[in-house]
C-alpha cells in the first residue's frame, strides 16, 4: 500500500485515535472560581492575593476573557492544604 492510498491514510488515522485512548484518563471537569470566591475561601484580601501571585507564592489566575480572570479551584485548594501542612509541621517542632 502506498502512502497516498486512501485506505492507508484511514488505517493510520484509526491507529492514532486508538493510541490516544490508551493513556491515563484526564479529568475534564475544571472548576473556575473568581477573585471574590478566592478571597473568601483563603481569607486573603484582593491586594494580598495579587502580591502572593506576583511573588510566586500563590497559583496564577487564568484568563477567561480579555478582562476576566479566574483561578482553578483545585490549585487554590492545594495551596490551602500546603499551608495547613506547614502549620502542622511548625506546631510539632515547637513542642
Amino acid at each position: 500500500m502506498k502512502k497516498n492510498d486512501i485506505n492507508y491514510r484511514q488505517k493510520n488515522t484509526e491507529n492514532k485515535e486508538e493510541s490516544c485512548s490508551d493513556g491515563p484518563e484526564i479529568a475534564t471537569e475544571i472548576q473556575i472560581i473568581r477573585i471574590k470566591a478566592v478571597c473568601e475561601k483563603t481569607g486573603v484580601s484582593r491586594s494580598g492575593l495579587y502580591r502572593l501571585v506576583a511573588s510566586g507564592d500563590f497559583p496564577k489566575p487564568i484568563s477567561l476573557t480579555s478582562y476576566t480572570k479566574g483561578w482553578i479551584e483545585s490549585e487554590v485548594n492545594q495551596w490551602l492544604q500546603e499551608r495547613a501542612k506547614k502549620r502542622k509541621s511548625i506546631d510539632t517542632t515547637a513542642k
